[in-house]
C-alpha cells in the first residue's frame, strides 16, 4: 500500500514537471517540460513499435498547420519590420514539445494505472495543484522547506521565485494564476459528475477546490477567473438537471449536492481564516493580496485591485494600419535588437502585458486572429474527442480568451492531454486501441 502510494507521489511530480515546468540550478537552459518531451518521444516510438496507438489523425493535423500559420505571420512580421524578435516564429516546435510532454504523462498514467481516463487525467492535475498551493502556503512558515526549494529551483521574477509574492515549484505568478482558474474548472465539473457509489469523492474534490481558490489567489489573482467561471458551470448544470436527484434518492451528485457541500466547507474554513486574519501577521497580508478586491469592496465601497488599476494604462494600441495589421514584429524587450532605434522596452514591448495587445503589436490582427484561431480549434478537437464535456471545454476556451485581456499566457498545456485520446464517458478508459 506504501509503495503504491509512493508511486502515486512520483507520478503526481512527472505530471508537475509538464504542468508547471521549471530549470533545475544544477541543469541551466534544459526545463522540466524538455525532460518530459523526451521521454514522450521514447512512448512514441516504442508504441509505434508495438503498433498500440493509431495514426495521426485528421484534426492533429490541423492543429498542426495551424500553429505553422501563426510562424508563418510571425516570420513575415519580423522580416517586414526587420526585427529579431522570433517569440512566435517557431510556435509549431512549442506546440510538439508540449505534446509529447503530454503524451509522456499519459502513458505514465498507462503504465501506474492500467487505464487512461478523463477522470483520471484531471485526478493528477488537480492533485499537482493542490501540492503546488500548498507547498507555496507552507513555504511561508517553514524557512527550512523555502531553503530547500530555493536551493534547486532556478529562475527569478514572475517567472520564478519571487520574494514578494508566493510561489510553488514553477508555479509563480505569471504561469499559474490562468492554470488554477482552468483547474477550478475542471474541480468543480468532476464533483458535479462524481459516481453516485463513491459519496466521499465530492468532498475531496471541493475540499481540492477551496484548497486552490484560496492559495492559487494568494499566489496569482487571476485565479479568481476560474473562481467566477466555475460557478458559472455549476449555474448551467443547476438549469440542465433542475434539481434532478439521484436514482437512489440522494442528491450526492448533481449541482445542487455539490453547492450544500461548498457552502458546508465555506461556514467551516471562513471562521478559520477569520481568526488566523487577526492573529497571524503572514496569513493577513497575503489573505489582503489574494482578496485585495474584495476587500476594497468591504473598506471602500467599490471593487478593484493594484492590479486592474495598473491595467488601465496598458491597453495601448497601434497608432498606424500597417502596425494594425501585421504589427511592429516586437514582443519582447527592445534591447535584443542592436539596431533599435526609438524608445527603448524592457520587458514589454509597449510597456503592455496584456495579451491582446501584445499580439497586435506583435503581428497585427492577423496574427491575432490566428492565434485565437489556433485555440478554438485546440478546444472542438478535445470536443470531438469527449463530446459529453463539451461544455467544460468551452469554458477553459473562454478563460483563456478572458486571461489575454490580463497577460499573454495560455492555457495550452490543459488541452493537450485530452487531443492524444478519445471518449463517452468520463470514466472510459480508450487509450489503446485496435
Amino acid at each position: 500500500m506504501i509503495v503504491r502510494i509512493l508511486i502515486y507521489m512520483l507520478l503526481t511530480v512527472f505530471t508537475s514537471f509538464y504542468f508547471f515546468p521549471f530549470e533545475f540550478t544544477f541543469i541551466p537552459g534544459i526545463n522540466t517540460k524538455m525532460m518530459m518531451a523526451v521521454a514522450g518521444l521514447g512512448f512514441l516510438v516504442f508504441n509505434m513499435i508495438n503498433r498500440t496507438r493509431k495514426e495521426m489523425s485528421r484534426d492533429f493535423v490541423i492543429l498542426n498547420l495551424l500553429a505553422c500559420i501563426v510562424g508563418i505571420i510571425s516570420l513575415v512580421s519580423m522580416v517586414y519590420n526587420g526585427t529579431p524578435d522570433n517569440s512566435y516564429m517557431t510556435y509549431i516546435v512549442s506546440v510538439w514539445v508540449w505534446c509529447s510532454a503530454a503524451y509522456a504523462v499519459l502513458n505514465m498514467i498507462h503504465i501506474v494505472h492500467g487505464e487512461v481516463t478523463f477522470r483520471l487525467i484531471c485526478n493528477y492535475i488537480i492533485a499537482v495543484c493542490v501540492a503546488q498551493t500548498t507547498l507555496a502556503f507552507s513555504m511561508q512558515f517553514v524557512p527550512a522547506l523555502k531553503h530547500f526549494v530555493d536551493s534547486f529551483l532556478a529562475g527569478t521574477g514572475f517567472m520564478g521565485k519571487n520574494e514578494e509574492r508566493l510561489y510553488g515549484i514553477g508555479a509563480a505568478l505569471d504561469p499559474s494564476g490562468l492554470r488554477f482558474a482552468c483547474v477550478l474548472t475542471l474541480t468543480m465539473y468532476l464533483a458535479i459528475h462524481s459516481p453516485s457509489e463513491k459519496k466521499w469523492l465530492p468532498w475531496v474534490y471541493i475540499l481540492a477546490y477551496g484548497i486552490i481558490f484560496v492559495f492559487g489567489n494568494m499566489m496569482s489573482r487571476t485565479t479568481i477567473v476560474g473562481v467566477v467561471i466555475s460557478l458559472l458551470l455549476l449555474v448551467i448544470e443547476l438549469i440542465r438537471r433542475n434539481g434532478v436527484q439521484d436514482e437512489d434518492g440522494s442528491d450526492n451528485l448533481g449541482a445542487s449536492g455539490i453547492m450544500k457541500r461548498l457552502l458546508t466547507i465555506i461556514l467551516i474554513i471562513t471562521p478559520i481564516f477569520v481568526t488566523l486574519y487577526n492573529t497571524n501577521k503572514t496569513v493577513r497580508e497575503n489573505l489582503r493580496f489574494g482578496f485585495e478586491g474584495f476587500f476594497a469592496l468591504a473598506e471602500e465601497g467599490h471593487w478593484h485591485t493594484s492590479s486592474s488599476d495598473n491595467l488601465e494604462s496598458h491597453w495601448v494600441f497601434p497608432e498606424t494600419l500597417e502596425a494594425w495589421i501585421i504589427g511592429d514584429g516586437y514582443i519582447a524587450s527592445t534591447d535584443i535588437d542592436e539596431n533599435y532605434i526609438g524608445v527603448e522596452w524592457a520587458g514589454y514591448y509597449m510597456g503592455t502585458d496584456i495579451g491582446y495587445c501584445r499580439f497586435l503589436f506583435y503581428f497585427g490582427i492577423i496574427g491575432t486572429l490566428a492565434m485565437i484561431l489556433f485555440f478554438v480549434y485546440l478546444a472542438r478537437y478535445c470536443v470531438r474527442n469527449h463530446p459529453e464535456q463539451e461544455i467544460l471545454f468551452m469554458l477553459i476556451l473562454l478563460i483563456n480568451l478572458i486571461g489575454w485581456c490580463k497577460v499573454s499566457s495560455d492555457v495550452i498545456m490543459v488541452f493537450l492531454p485530452f487531443i492524444l485520446f478519445s471518449s463517452t464517458d468520463i470514466d472510459e478508459d480508450s487509450w489503446i486501441e485496435d
